[in-house]
């Protein structure tokens, strides 16, 4: 595999390749052993075709029988270490190329979660399932390919080439006719085969990006039925993807078969002028034998070779694909400078800030204080901005410009970890994973009792509907928590907030799928749990603002009012309209104060 051609179709450049260096250096004893494995191997095969010449050309006609004996012995002890070395060959770099691709897919897991909020969100589970897991396996024919066929075969080549120009120089400049031949073809089909392969690894995940959306939307669709349209769609993105497949088989295949065709001439060629040379008393049978045994060890490797092109192209263009997301920068959260692992009282203060996405705004000219252990409530029409602006506090999103501060440093001053170990979040969707509904409150704080956890779900309004289940706290949690309603899922994830015991405390319409009572019963109970630190209500009912000590309206990611309830009601303005709208409907239970 050569690097340094610019316009070699093995060219990945040189950013990419010491990228992929990386990665090669971790488990280099294993390709080392592997190496040392593979030369013996090489070494052992020379033999056999020597022996074979030497019992055709002198033990043969002598009929000397013990000799005869002795040699084929001999032999077959040669065929036994090469039994053995190549095992160790194999097992060596299977260790090499597994320990690559596992070192890889780590790094991209850690790398997706460096990811904004946003970016991931636009990306989608099941594409970035593709990326991780799909694209680092398909570099199973770079490694194990590129070690165990093309530099064993190189190495193969060179020394069958030398042996055979001992033997007879003439014959060995008549079988090396077709070599331009395999070097055209090689170069023909690599950047075609690599080109398409990109296409279908791409269109592969878009497929596992639709499949990942029927699945999780499918009782919409059968709700509108919309079933056979999301069918046609899938169909549709997965016909693409066939065909991509097709073209990229068809072309591998061609490329094999020009191969096998190319190095079936080659023996006759050999055959022919042998023979010719055997009649004119120039070559042995013995050293034609033998010659066209290790003409083997050139024909053999050239095929194999441009075999192995089609997997090393393919696995190329993976790994083109794993680079662009390990050399993203654009949509990566920035690692803290000064790494502060401070405890934080929650003081929170934004200064003009302003965050895009896409080059379109989505938040404006932000200026907000939020005193210590506060309440404030953030109101507004969907997409204004409400859950993008708290995003910011916990840097799952990033500002594009202002500052954010909390108790005087820089948001970005903080250790990411350390900050948000002290933030606790709950959104209007909170997932839960295939646990135990006790691990999954426990998520909040690892090291909790489970005494502390019962308490935290006490709090949640949660406890006896977990007790009521015939494994209480023990009982598994399905897939995304699809055995329990959105209202049970998003108490199970206040306990988790509640047991984190955080010093800022994000609530994203976390009750907008409980009804009014319930969630007057929750907040009666929480309101004790808030006022003991900084908490941040994005509101869809404002009844949920009952509590609230200052109250900020959002419009097309701008702030237009701020004040308490009784100052904004005065202005007659957004959050007038919204409450008086709401009243009307019945929306608010309980007047804010």
């Amino acid at each position: 595999m050569n690097f340094s051609f610019k316009n070699s179709s093995y060219n990945i450049g040189k950013d990419k390749f010491n990228c992929l260096k990386q990665y090669l250096i971790k488990p280099k004893k294993y390709a080392i052993w592997g190496g040392v494995a593979m030369i013996f191997n090489i070494l052992l095969m020379l033999p056999t075709p020597l022996i074979t010449m030497y019992l055709i050309d002198q033990i043969l006609p002598q009929k000397d029988f013990p000799m005869l004996s002795l040699v084929s012995g001999l032999l077959v002890i040669f065929i036994l270490f090469k039994f053995i070395s190549s095992y160790f060959q194999n097992l060596y770099f299977v260790k090499f190329n597994e320990l690559v691709i596992f070192h890889i897919q780590i790094d991209l897991n850690e790398k997706i979660q460096s990811f904004t909020a946003r970016y991931r969100q636009k990306l989608q589970t099941g594409y970035l399932m593709s990326r991780i897991s799909n694209d680092p396996n398909r570099l199973h024919g770079l490694f194990a390919t590129i070690l165990l066929t093309a530099v064993s075969d190189i190495l193969t080549f060179i020394v069958g080439l030398i042996i055979i120009f001992f033997i007879h120089w003439k014959l060995a400049l008549a079988s090396l006719f077709i070599l331009p031949f395999f070097i055209y073809a090689i170069n023909y089909f690599s950047k075609k085969i690599r080109d398409t392969a990109e296409v279908t690894y791409e269109e592969s995940a878009q497929v596992y990006k639709k499949m990942q959306e029927s699945i999780s939307l499918i009782d919409t669709f059968l709700m509108f039925n919309a079933q056979k349209y999301d069918a046609i769609k899938l169909v549709q993105r997965m016909r693409k993807s066939v065909v991509s497949y097709i073209h990229l088989s068809v072309l591998s295949s061609l490329s094999m078969n020009i191969a096998a065709l190319i190095s079936g001439i080659g023996p006759v060629v050999v055959i022919w002028y042998g023979m010719y040379e055997i009649m004119n008393g120039n070559l042995t049978l013995g050293e034609l034998i033998a010659f066209n045994a290790f003409i083997g060890y050139l024909f053999g490797p050239a095929n194999r070779l441009m075999n192995a092109n089609s997997s090393i192209q393919q696995s190329l263009a993976a790994w083109d694909r794993i680079y662009e997301i390990l050399n993203e920068k654009k949509n990566v959260l920035k690692k803290s400078k000064k790494n502060v692992r401070n405890k934080i009282l929650g003081h929170v203060s934004f200064q003009n800030v302003a965050f895009s996405y896409d080059d379109q705004p989505v938040l404006k000219n932000i200026n907000l204080e939020i005193a210590p252990k506060s309440i404030l409530g953030i109101v507004g029409e969907s997409g204004c901005g409400k859950s993008t602006l708290v995003s910011l506090i916990p840097v799952l999103n990033e500002k594009n410009e202002g500052e954010i501060f909390i108790d005087d440093l820089q948001v970005g001053d903080y250790n990411v970890n350390t900050l948000r170990d002290q933030i606790a979040y709950v959104n209007q969707e909170p997932l839960l994973f295939n646990n135990t509904i006790l691990n999954n409150i426990k998520l909040g704080n690892k090291n909790a009792s489970r005494d502390e956890i019962i308490h935290a779900a006490h709090l949640a309004k949660i406890s006896d509907f977990i007790e009521s289940l015939p494994d209480g706290y023990d009982s598994i949690v399905d897939e995304r928590g699809l055995n329990m309603s959105v209202g049970q899922k998003q108490r199970i994830a206040i306990a988790r907030a509640i047991l984190k015991k955080p010093s800022i405390l994000i609530l994203d319409e976390f009750t907008s799928n409980l009804d009014s009572e319930s969630e007057y019963d929750l907040f009666e109970t929480l309101k004790d749990f808030m006022k003991e630190r900084t908490t941040i209500i994005v509101a869809h009912r404002l009844s949920t603002l009952k509590y609230a000590n200052k109250i900020v309206v959002l419009d097309k990611g701008c702030i237009v009012e701020e004040g308490s309830h009784q100052d904004l009601m005065k202005l007659e303005g957004s959050y007038s309209n919204l409450f008086n709208k709401q009243h009307a409907n019945g929306e608010i239970k309980v007047l804010v104060n």
